[in-house]
């Protein structure tokens, strides 16, 4: 049902198809890339913070968000964190 809703907005702002679940990634990214807390983040998506990380780490990119993507690695036992190369802005 809501793929009627998704179509009819999509089409109106003349974006490319594609399906609802990308939305998923977009909010993701963005979401990471405004700063916010990777735990409330992975909370929305239903992720776990060690799920989250591994899929989205690339858009992490400066030594800051490391280390407070680090205070959570303190406060979750056993999380491994994946860290990729830090991207220049």
């Amino acid at each position: 049902m809501t793929d009627k809703h998704f179509k009819a907005a999509r089409v109106a702002l003349k974006i490319r198809a594609r399906r609802q679940y990308n939305c998923r990634h977009t909010y993701a990214t963005m979401c990471l890339m405004a700063g916010m807390n990777p735990g409330f983040i992975a909370n929305q998506l239903g992720h776990s913070v060690q799920m989250l990380l591994t899929t989205y780490a690339r858009w992490i990119n400066s030594s800051e968000d490391w280390s407070e993507v680090g205070k959570l690695e303190q406060s979750l036992n056993g999380t491994k964190l994946v860290q990729t190369e830090t991207v220049p802005l």
